[in-house]
């Protein structure tokens, strides 16, 4: 029996997955957990992403608002300028200092929101990466499942073979005692048997009976032969 450690790493994302098979037998437990923590990651990016289009939204919203304020202080100085003279210049100046304020707002809004969309985009990258690797760690528990069944149908008919070998195995006489002790006449097994092995009797003697390991030995050179 052997064991099976499959690794993947992501540079970028700096993850690591492992994935070990124990013996002949897979144990997807720990692939369906880090399949799991990588959906619960996923669900995350894509609850930022809601988030990062919310606040997208409610800067627009504030980028609206701020262009009625530049047009109403626009037709406020306008109208001060033609009601008041000098004091509307004065007026002008510092409604006109204030919209240079809101233009300066404004331009840093829209870098912000620049910023946001670049985000954005790294987020779904993000994403589409993640999916990739979970299909890649998806196809590889697929191919460890195919070879863990070929491994187990290996070790099932390795198990029959050694069965039908165990019911093989010849009856042992105990009580016979054949003279001068003489197991095999292997001189007239080759004469007789012309290449086939013909099952001989084993004789044990009481007082030294033959090992097991004996009689397995004699057993497999009759198979062979």
């Amino acid at each position: 029996m052997a064991n099976l450690h499959v690794r993947f790493h992501d540079f970028d994302m700096r993850h690591e997955y492992e994935i070990r098979v124990e013996d002949d037998h897979l144990d997807a437990r720990a692939a369906r957990i880090e399949i799991a923590e990588l959906k619960e990651e996923v669900r995350g990016v894509r609850g930022e992403l809601l988030q990062k289009e919310r606040g997208i939204g409610g800067l627009g919203n504030e980028i609206m608002g701020v262009r009625e304020e530049v047009r109403s202080a626009r037709e406020e100085a306008r109208g001060t300028r033609e009601d008041e003279g000098a004091e509307g210049d004065l007026t002008e100046g510092r409604l006109m200092g204030e919209i240079q304020d809101l233009r300066t707002r404004d331009v840093e809004r829209e870098q912000r929101v620049t910023e946001l969309l670049n985000d954005f985009d790294d987020l779904r990258k993000r994403h589409t990466e993640s999916e990739a690797l979970l299909n890649t760690m998806r196809d590889d528990i697929n191919s460890l499942g195919h070879t863990a069944e070929g491994l187990s149908e290996e070790n099932r008919g390795l198990i029959e073979r050694v069965t039908w070998l165990e019911m093989q195995r010849p009856v042992i006489e105990e009580e016979a005692e054949p003279e001068n002790d003489i197991v095999v006449d292997e001189k007239e097994r080759v004469k007789s048997g012309k290449g086939r092995c013909k099952w001989s009797k084993f004789y044990t003697r009481r007082k030294r009976p033959r090992t097991g390991k004996e009689l397995a030995l004699r057993f497999m050179e009759c198979t062979i032969t």
